[in-house]
């Protein structure tokens, strides 16, 4: 209990100096080489004497250098974020030996074997992934016995 106290205490007094220096700090004008107090700041509690320079007074509602007018540089232009290139869309379709069911656009499609000697389509459909160029393969038909070549080219835009 008596070391939260000392902590607490402790961390008190470091921001009242944390808060001082701060404040000493941008009371700092490099710019004439002259130096403010914190008393003189105007976020300050309270003021203990009044601030008396050699060439000028600082009021609290105008702490800048009178003598130096304010610069406005040209603020440089944003660079446009180039757009993003747009995904590509693929195109499936079956050269021979099958038939395309599904496509949206994407690498994944779906596909049906089919014969080119007896017509017949065989059950169950085929998902695949192409991005590019001939899916070559080839199955045994059900109907006439067969060994088939089926051919599935991928394009994109």
């Amino acid at each position: 209990m008596k070391s939260k106290r000392i902590i607490k205490k402790f961390i008190c007094i470091l921001t009242a100096v944390l808060f001082v220096s701060l404040t000493a700090c941008e009371n700092n004008s490099p710019s004439d080489g002259k130096t403010t107090t914190a008393a003189s700041n105007s976020n300050s509690l309270e003021s203990t004497a009044p601030l008396v320079t050699e060439e000028k007074t600082h009021s609290a509602a105008n702490n800048y250098n009178i003598d130096t007018e304010p610069q406005n540089e040209p603020e440089p232009e944003p660079e446009p974020e180039p757009e993003p290139e747009p995904e590509p869309i693929y195109y499936h379709s079956a050269i021979s030996g099958a038939v395309v069911t599904e496509q949206d656009g994407s690498p994944r499609f779906t596909y049906v074997k089919k014969c080119e000697s007896c017509g017949k389509v065989q059950s169950g459909s085929c998902t695949d992934n192409a991005v590019g160029g001939v899916l070559n393969g080839s199955f045994l038909c059900s109907g006439c016995g067969k060994t088939q070549q089926f051919k599935i080219e991928t394009t994109q835009n």
